[in-house]
């Protein structure tokens, strides 16, 4: 049995982003048309590895497993009159044609009531359909640096470098996915067109760790900015036989790691390593003898004894030998082909690789009927509601990915109640947030709130009776059950699916472990590094001689990935009364993040290089210093998309050798001359404005954009005139500005509904709806089951 059997769902675009978003679906059951030029789709000719015998297509293969193929010329009036025709029939609609696309082809997105029906359209474009950069000529190096990913990546000093593997187009895909999901359920509601507005660059800005409200938080501390900072410590390292990644997140990670590397005195003075200079010179001094006499199995397996999150810097070859992966297991083959399996478990609808991909023009032209009637929405939900109202959640997720998902479900509609506990709270409540900022300093944490906005908090000490009794009363009330801790912890506390099922039969319960609930990886502890370390994300970003973290974007997307398979399970729920649990194994999603590690490998034992930021067919592609700023130091990143852009790019840096010189005409000529044209652009960037380099590059059609930096983000144009910013109240910091979502849904303005919530804020309202009398509440917290704030506060 599939999740979605029965939806119906047509694909236009091509490339990465909107395959990837169909992919899930169709992995989840649904029936996918894609619809392809008459060359093509171009992933079928794509290959990493121009210049060698690489083998093209292989990253297509995995995209599009399962799917049919329609050869359709959409620039004739036939094949857009086919377009129109063909949407009648489907559910979902995803392309990535451009801005105003649709329009020009004729597609109706509001049509009189006697021609409605419910159907989703998700629009991904670069910058969305509107504000002052749609038009602009663009890369994904170009979308990087506006989104924020183009950076230092926790090492002050380091130029600033893309994230490698094309993973931004994979951010946007999944996003788009749970998009369509979301759109379908308000259509639905509605019997109309519901349209989804879906920016690139906002979700890559959505990815980073809220790092305008971390500056405010560090300088309202007297701390110094946090891209000035070293973070993780000690990070990626060189170990005796390759790489490993030790991040200490937490002050206590890193005494506990000190203590592992026979290094103590070192512990207590993180915050002033992080500073840099000659102490954290030292420190790596006296580290490097400790590395060198390891192994990274040997390290990785030492600090996760000592619950240091911790893992190899993976690459295709490693994770196809990875034994967490052998033993659950998780690849699957294609003829040839070894391809990362799901990137998520449901017990009751499996997902599923459905089969190979099409040739083109292959298995049909049209969606097939719809078998059976549409789902409806929950029972509690009203006409005009959000798509979630009358959803309720019970949130005990901690730190990111997680609650990065409840929070998608109640900025549209769901009752979400987050779970803490006065004597261990969600530990994002100490990320970005310092004692100096007063007694109270947990709860003015931009990253915690960032994270939990929409939502509702209560503490419960879940190491007594009393606690564990009330939050099975949360569950019997439930309609979803989340929590993202090591496999571990709710088993601990006896709280796993099947004690939530004996509470709650229909319940829908996600479980989010880094690394799976079955393996021998079973118990490691890990966080968005970790993963990106492991993944191999980390192994293609950074310059040649040494892999970098992205960043930990792994964590919000692998939120959204979860956003993904629970809308299934409610839509299976909703035919067939049935809940179940899903299991979102951090590792297995992030491999399906860097499917072309793995492929590229099993195919033909190729390796994807770290190229900083460099392109394998566009050339040249770089990030080169602009003019000092008032703000500091400037970068503009510019990409030579193709060999027509070569003689207006070379008429504007003014080389008057270029033009004439035969060997540059071609992106594999300037390939190989790469260092020597990145001399000459970077002597020209210094001497002009970063505005100036950008605005005579745009002119002549050529990607440019500056390399956008923290205290730029909140004015940065495009994201202004969309109003991807949210200001909302908090109680104790009061009204700041918080990332918004990268989608706008036709049915709704909403970004977010709520500020998030102090400690225990909601204490009294969840338990008096419980039952709980004030004098039993009283009780309650004299005995410290709940609590408003930390115990020695």
């Amino acid at each position: 049995m599939n999740a979605l059997e029965r939806l119906r769902v047509v694909e236009v675009g091509g490339e990465i982003a909107a395959p990837y978003a169909t992919k899930l679906l169709a992995d989840l059951g649904a029936d996918v048309v894609k619809v392809e030029p008459p060359t093509g789709d171009p992933l079928r000719s794509w290959t990493p590895f121009p210049d060698t015998a690489g083998r093209p297509g292989l990253l297509f293969r995995y995209l599009n497993g399962g799917k049919r193929s329609c050869a359709v010329d959409l620039d004739t009036d036939a094949g857009a009159a086919w377009l129109r025709a063909t949407l009648t029939g489907a559910d979902i609609l995803v392309e990535s044609l451009g801005a105003g696309c649709l329009e020009a082809l004729g597609v109706d997105l509001n049509p009189p009531p006697d021609r409605r029906s419910a159907l989703a359209v998700v629009r991904l474009a670069p910058y969305g359909q509107t504000g002052p950069y749609v038009g602009r000529p663009t890369s994904g190096l170009v979308l990087q640096a506006l989104g924020g990913w183009v950076s230092s990546h926790g090492v002050p000093g380091i130029d600033p470098v893309q994230v490698g593997a094309r993973l931004h187009e994979y951010a946007a895909g999944t996003y788009a996915a749970a998009a369509a999901l979301t759109a379908l359920r308000a259509a639905r509601h509605t019997q109309t067109t519901t349209v989804v507005d879906l920016s690139v660059v906002e979700c890559l800005v959505g990815t980073l760790a809220y790092p305008n409200l971390v500056l405010e938080d560090m300088l309202n501390a007297g701390l110094t900015p946090p891209q000035a900072r070293h973070f993780p410590l000690p990070g990626i390292v060189r170990c005796r036989d390759g790489w490993v990644g030790i991040n200490a997140l937490t002050g206590q990670h890193f005494i506990d790691a000190c203590t592992m590397f026979e290094l103590d005195e070192f512990g207590p003075r993180q915050a002033e390593l992080a500073e840099g200079g000659a102490l954290l010179d030292e420190f790596y001094a006296r580290l490097e003898p400790w590395l060198q006499a390891r192994d990274a199995a040997e390290i990785v397996e030492l600090s996760q004894a000592f619950r240091v999150p911790a893992a190899p810097v993976g690459d295709g070859r490693m994770m196809l030998d990875y034994a967490q992966f052998r033993e659950r297991p998780f690849f699957v083959t294609d003829e040839d082909l070894t391809l990362p399996g799901p990137p998520y478990r449901l017990s009751a609808t499996p997902a599923r690789r459905p089969g190979p991909a099409p040739a083109l023009g292959q298995r049909g032209t049209a969606p097939r009927p719809r078998p059976g009637s549409p789902a409806v929405a929950s029972p509690r939900s009203a006409n005009g509601a959000l798509p979630f109202s009358g959803l309720r959640v019970v949130d005990l997720g901690t730190f990111w990915a997680g609650p990065y998902c409840t929070m998608y479900l109640g900025a549209l509609g769901a009752e979400v109640i987050k779970v803490e506990s006065v004597r261990r709270p969600d530990g994002f409540r100490f990320s970005g947030a310092n004692p100096a900022m007063g007694a109270d300093w947990y709860e003015r944490s931009g990253v915690f709130a960032g994270t939990n906005l929409n939502k509702r908090d209560v503490t419960l000490d879940l190491t007594t009776e009393p606690g564990r009794a009330l939050l099975r009363q949360l569950i019997q009330r439930a309609d979803i059950v989340l929590e993202n801790f090591s496999a571990r912890v709710v088993e601990h506390f006896e709280l796993g699916y099947d004690q939530a099922r004996a509470i709650n039969p229909n319940v829908i319960m996600v479980r989010m472990p880094g690394f799976g609930l079955v393996g021998p990886w079973r118990d490691y502890v890990g966080w968005a590094m970790v993963i990106e370390q492991a993944t191999g994300m980390a192994s293609v970003t950074g310059p040649p001689e040494r892999p970098m973290h992205p960043g930990g974007p792994a964590d919000p997307i692998i939120g959204m990935h979860a956003a993904v398979a629970v809308q299934a399970a409610l839509e299976h729920r909703a035919h067939h009364g049935e809940g179940q649990l899903i299991e979102v194994a951090q590792l297995e999603t992030g491999a399906n993040l860097t499917a072309e590690l793995v492929v590229e490998w099993s195919a033909q034992q190729h390796a994807l290089p770290r190229a900083g930021n460099r392109d394998p067919h566009a050339a040249p592609q770089g990030v080169y210093p602009c003019l000092p700023g008032v703000l500091g130091p400037e970068w503009v990143a510019l990409t030579v998309a193709g060999d027509d852009q070569w003689a207006p790019f070379a008429s504007v840096v003014a080389d008057a050798g270029w033009p004439h010189d035969r060997d540059l005409r071609t992106a594999a000529g300037r390939r190989v001359r790469h260092d020597e044209l990145d001399d000459v652009i970077g002597a020209w960037t210094r001497r002009h404005r970063v505005d100036d380099v950008v605005a005579q590059l745009t002119a002549e059609g050529i990607p440019a954009a500056r390399v956008l930096t923290v205290p730029r983000m909140f004015e940065d144009p495009q994201l202004t005139a969309r109003g991807y910013y949210v200001e909302l109240d908090h109680a104790r910091t009061g009204r700041r500005r918080y990332p918004g979502w990268p989608m706008r849904f036709s049915f709704s303005p909403a970004q977010h509904r709520t500020g998030a919530p102090t400690m225990g804020q909601h204490n009294d309202e969840i338990l008096a709806e419980l039952g709980v009398s004030g004098p039993d509440r009283a009780r309650l917290a004299r005995e410290g089951i709940i609590g408003d704030r930390l115990p020695d506060a």
